[in-house]
């Protein structure tokens, strides 16, 4: 699953996890998010900020940081969001 980056890299293993997540949490849209991340890195940086906001929220889920957990929750849940949306949008009949 190594994708080539503009620079010649590879895409993070950040965004991978992210992507990875996307997947479970979303099952839906599984096969756009495959779709999608194996034809632009467009979504890289949500993917990546997914798997970085993920992780922040299970840890403060175990330390019983409830405001932060809140903060956490509701930052996942914009991300899943916005990601629904640009599939959706990408993968809709184009108007004439």
């Amino acid at each position: 699953m190594s994708r080539q980056g503009s620079a010649g890299g590879t895409t993070s293993d950040t965004a991978r996890r992210g992507l990875a997540r996307l997947m479970l949490k979303l099952p839906a849209l599984r096969a756009g998010l495959q779709d999608a991340a194996s034809q632009s890195r467009a979504l890289d940086e949500l993917f990546e900020a997914y798997e970085i906001a993920a992780v922040a929220l299970e840890t403060f889920r175990r330390g019983g940081d409830r405001v932060r957990t809140g903060e956490y929750e509701g930052l996942c849940t914009g991300i899943e969001d916005d990601v629904t949306q640009h599939i959706l949008r990408t993968n809709s009949p184009k108007r004439k």
